[in-house]
This record gives structure tokens, sequence and C-alpha cells, in this order.
């Protein structure tokens, strides 16, 4: 019999909840991605990384402050995908994300606020609540990038 977990993977401000099937990590679903990474928390981070990484990402940060943020994602180096904590080190990631969705970077927040606590700018933008498991947000990140190709 197949096991069974809830995702709350969605949109911001229209929650989306489905139940997926567990299975393992889909090796290489990532392959030939940078995805940037914003966590604060540092073994969150490296988790997160090795996580990525296994799935074939190549990784851009991790950054674990918001200068940091802002000075990887000025750096010009290309991204095609983000996955950024809302809190960075008590400040708000929200002009990250915006510059991100500005050119076209599908962005992922990964967050453990209420999705009404997500400031109206930020709907529509992807969110994960934490915590985070690891295959659902591998999923969601090559989603967001499937969704934005199409």
């Amino acid at each position: 019999m197949p096991m069974y977990f809830m995702v709350f993977c969605g949109v911001a401000g229209n929650n989306v909840v489905s139940i997926t099937e567990s299975s393992p990590m889909c090796d290489h679903i990532l392959e030939n991605l940078r995805v940037f990474v914003a966590e604060d928390e540092m073994l969150l981070a490296i988790d997160l990384c090795e996580t990525l990484e296994r799935a074939g990402a190549s990784i851009i940060g991790p950054a674990r402050s918001l200068a940091a943020a802002r000075s990887l994602v000025q750096s010009g180096e290309a991204i095609d995908v983000a996955l950024i904590d809302f809190n960075l080190a008590g400040e708000s990631a929200q002009s990250v994300v915006l510059d991100l969705a500005a050119r076209g970077v599908p962005v992922i927040i990964a967050t453990g606020y209420n999705p009404a606590e997500i400031p109206a700018e930020l709907r529509g933008i992807r969110f994960c609540p934490k915590p985070l498991c690891e295959s659902v947000i591998v999923r969601t990140l090559r989603e967001a990038v499937v969704a934005n190709d199409a």
C-alpha cells in the first residue's frame, strides 16, 4: 500500500493542498539548473544545498543574510530558479523576491509564516511552508521552471 503525506505548496494567498504519493527523490531532476538559495539557518541551508545538488542542481549561494542575497542577485550570475527564505536574519527578503520575479526568474518562498501574512505584492509567487520536505521542494523547483518555460 502506498504511503501518502500532506503537501502545502501553492501560490501565496491561494493555498493549494495536495496529497502526493511518497517516492524516492528523482535523481537529476534539476540537472543543469542554477538554483539560487537564500536561507539564514546554517544547518537548513547546508541540508537544502546538498539535497538540490543530489538532484543535479548547481547552487548559487546560499545567501544567509539579506545583504548577501542582494549581492549575489546583483552579481549578474544567471539564475534559473530561486528558493528564498522570506525572513533572512530578521529582515524581509521581499525586495530580492520582487527583483528576481521582475527578471522572469521563478521564485519559491520558503516560510514558516501563514500565507495570509505574505504581503499583497507577493501574491502569485509560489511558496512552500516550512518545514520543507526534500522531494517536494525538488519537484516544486522543477515545476516552477517548467511552468516558466511554457
